[in-house]
């Protein structure tokens, strides 16, 4: 077996702000093109999934804590969505789907005298469609349920 070399001596906590810079991104209400927000979605739901790797591979949280944890990811709707919307996203193709939720089309709304809104819909396999932005909020309230139910710690530290 290979030895495990890590980039970064960095925990999960760092991955966490990082998943919540990513979101703070996404719900901007900043001009910007559909690709740009686009990207920032994606990136979003990447770091989000990501986030349970690095809780997996942190050295100072017990292998009973990281069980608690991937049981608790495994029950969350939300996160099931998110983990196809990062493997599909990052791999081009997923074959593997937790439910089937893809990325259909990023949705421009022009209104005279407001704001331009740029979101991105995801479909479900019955059809219906969320909002990223707000599956993203979803996501992130989730994981800190999750985290704070194994008692694990969420304050920003960056």
């Amino acid at each position: 077996m290979s030895p495990v070399y890590t980039v970064t001596a960095n925990g999960y906590r760092y991955q966490l702000d990082r998943t919540r810079r990513f979101l703070e991104r996404v719900e901007a209400l900043v001009p910007r093109s559909d690709v740009y927000y686009q990207d920032d979605v994606w990136a979003f739901f990447q770091s989000c999934w990501n986030l349970r790797d690095w809780i997996q591979n942190e050295l100072r949280i017990s292998d009973a804590v990281k069980k608690q944890v991937r049981d608790a990811v495994e029950c969350a709707r939300c996160l099931k969505i998110c983990y196809d919307l990062a493997n599909g996203t990052k791999h081009y193709a997923l074959t593997s789907p937790k439910l089937g939720a893809r990325h259909l089309l990023t949705d421009t709304r022009i209104t005279p005298g407001e704001e331009t809104k740029v979101d991105c819909v995801i479909e479900l396999p019955d059809g219906s469609r969320l909002s990223a932005r707000e599956l993203a909020r979803e996501c992130m309230l989730e994981w800190e349920r999750i985290l704070q139910f194994c008692k694990l710690p969420i304050e920003r530290i960056s």
